[in-house]
């Protein structure tokens, strides 16, 4: 996002949520003429850092936060609590100084300052766990399963700090498909499902202060159909594996582990979005470690990869999906890659921290 853009959003913001502002800042100060001079300190704030803001669906939340920092720093300077002598103070001046609620104010009231920042983010962040929702009902419905339970759990502040959702899948394993890590034979064909990295290298640049601005998106992806069209092409499938934790490189070496083969890799025809190039290029990465979240490692025999990949053309999350080796007998438990310039060079083993960390 361009900076003008960010400006601009930021100051759309301000407009379309001072209500909400005020009445956070009132919530703190108990006084109008505060609260309005923190609104005001707070979108001045708002506006010197809007080339901070790195997703657009966050600024209303960015924009309370600070609002609250706004009011904490004006409490500490004053050095004391103000109390609410008139509590229909609340309601004087326009409508919008309105909580309908007297109960929630005086609530808010008793509780300490770290309290009531929790009540309140959690109050004016209700938006965000519904569009939540709606995106989770929605990817449901395209994957074709429901969800038949939830929980909930609250960490510590400094420890996520957002929201974050874990899922268990329960499903049936289909009749006539076998398929496993272990299954791997020289001769198979090496199928990605889709250019690899581009989970990793969002997450890379949205938790890092790296100070580089790409416009790179997630590969978050529904995969069952996609699996399904796999499945009604050809029964002749031995490994269908996400690549998830890793990448493309770790499922490789784990495949080649577990079936005792070999596997070579052909650079050329690896798919690597040419953002996701740059950046690895500019942090000395390498794109099939870092993580996928809507990607297939598939191995199947030769004779079946070229129907196999007309197929994942076809479906909607695998439109350049490509055979980007083979598995051999030679050198087995190594990943080969064969370079653009024609030598061959053994993929690093992985190891240690995985960049960026995700689960």
């Amino acid at each position: 996002m361009q900076s003008k853009k960010k400006r601009q959003l930021v100051e759309e913001t301000i407009l379309s949520s001072y209500e909400s502002m005020y009445r956070i800042a009132f919530t703190y100060v108990k006084n109008q003429e505060d609260a309005l001079d923190i609104v005001q300190d707070s979108a001045c704030r708002a506006m010197q850092y809007a080339d901070s803001v790195k997703k657009e669906e966050y600024v209303e939340t960015w924009l309370f936060r600070i609002v609250i920092n706004c009011a904490m720093d004006f409490l500490s300077r004053k050095k004391r609590e103000v109390s609410m002598d008139n509590p229909e103070y609340y309601i004087q001046g326009a409508s919008w100084d309105s909580y309908e609620d007297m109960d929630l104010k005086r609530a808010l009231d008793k509780l300490n300052s770290k309290e009531r920042t929790i009540v309140l983010l959690r109050f004016f962040e209700d938006k965000k766990l519904e569009e939540i929702a709606a995106a989770m009902e929605k990817t449901a419905k395209e994957a074709g399963v429901r969800i038949v339970s939830g929980d909930t759990k609250v960490a510590g502040k400094g420890q996520v700090d957002g929201v974050f959702i874990t899922t268990t899948g329960m499903g049936q394993i289909e009749d006539g498909v076998k398929v496993g890590g272990e299954l791997a034979q020289p001769g198979d064909a090496i199928i990605v499902t889709g250019d690899v990295g581009r989970h990793g290298c969002t997450i890379l640049l949205a938790r890092e202060d790296f100070g580089i601005e790409a416009d790179v998106t997630s590969d978050c992806a529904p995969l069952w159909h996609t699996v399904e069209e796999v499945i009604n092409a050809t029964h002749d499938l031995h490994v269908i594996r996400d690549a998830t934790r890793g990448g493309v490189g770790t499922v490789l070496y784990e495949i080649a582990g577990q079936s005792n083969v070999g596997i070579r890799l052909n650079a050329e025809k690896v798919p690597v979005a040419p953002e996701v190039k740059g950046v690895c290029g500019m942090l000395g990465l390498e794109p099939l470690y870092l993580a996928c979240e809507g990607r297939m490692v598939i191995m199947a025999p030769k004779a079946e990869a070229e129907k196999i990949v007309e197929v994942l053309h076809k479906c909607p999350y695998s439109q350049n999906a490509a055979i980007i080796g083979e598995v051999t007998a030679e050198q087995p438990g190594k990943v080969v890659m064969t370079t653009e310039i024609g030598t061959q060079a053994l993929l690093p083993q992985p190891g240690g921290e995985l960049l960026p960390r995700i689960c």
